[in-house]
């Protein structure tokens, strides 16, 4: 059986979410999302400016990255006596991160059904919403869960040009909407809704929040 070595096609297909990540991570040839060079762009320095304000605005011990494929996140904000957790879907993803990064902890874990009921000063949600968002409300929930009382919590999402038809448009129309949710059940610490001028690409979205 053939399988497509393009990382797209196991993740949104014909306007429809597929969701085959472990099978991405197997057979991909690029790096899913260019996650080694991703966090070198100017929206991926926000996001980790944006983890920088918590580990200043709080005592912050401990760190959970969800969806954290790589572990490309945890490398660049990693320091002495905080300890590092990260978990994905995958197990393929998560193998390989072992190998890449054995300083941290991985497992894995689904982010709508998850098992782990550890909880962390500071939970990092970079860029998976997309790919849970038919179960966006209970995720949220998911995220408080993993926090400590007072804990924080980052969220990163890059948004499609609002202009045109997504998947989960209906849900997530734009920024302002989830910052809404995400305000009923935190205290927001900082926010970015950022647009590139003469783009096609739609906002992208940073948020700080702290959980009450």
């Amino acid at each position: 059986m053939k399988h497509s070595n393009d990382y797209h096609d196991y993740v949104f297909k014909d306007g429809k979410i597929v969701g085959k990540f472990e099978e991405m991570y197997r057979y991909s040839q690029e790096i899913p999302w260019h996650q080694d060079k991703i966090l070198e762009t100017w929206h991926g320095r926000i996001g980790i400016n944006f983890i920088e304000a918590a580990f200043e605005e709080g005592e912050i011990k401990t760190v959970l990255s969800t969806g954290c494929g790589y572990g490309n996140m945890l490398s660049k904000i990693k320091r002495q006596k905080v300890q590092f957790s990260g978990f994905d879907i995958s197990e393929t993803a998560i193998k390989k991160t072992w190998k890449r990064h054995p300083e941290f902890t991985f497992f894995v874990d689904d982010l709508i059904k998850p098992k782990h009921a550890k909880k962390y000063d500071l939970v990092i949600c970079r860029e998976n919403l997309w790919y849970v968002i038919y179960s966006l409300d209970a995720v949220i929930e998911n995220l408080k869960q993993f926090m400590v009382e007072g804990g924080y919590l980052y969220i990163g999402l890059s948004f499609p040009a609002l202009g045109e038809p997504f998947v989960g448009k209906k849900i997530l129309p734009g920024p302002k909407t989830l910052l809404t949710k995400l305000e009923k059940e935190f205290d927001s610490v900082a926010v970015d809704i950022l647009y590139k001028i003469q783009s096609n690409d739609g906002p992208s979205f940073h948020w700080l929040g702290c959980k009450k």
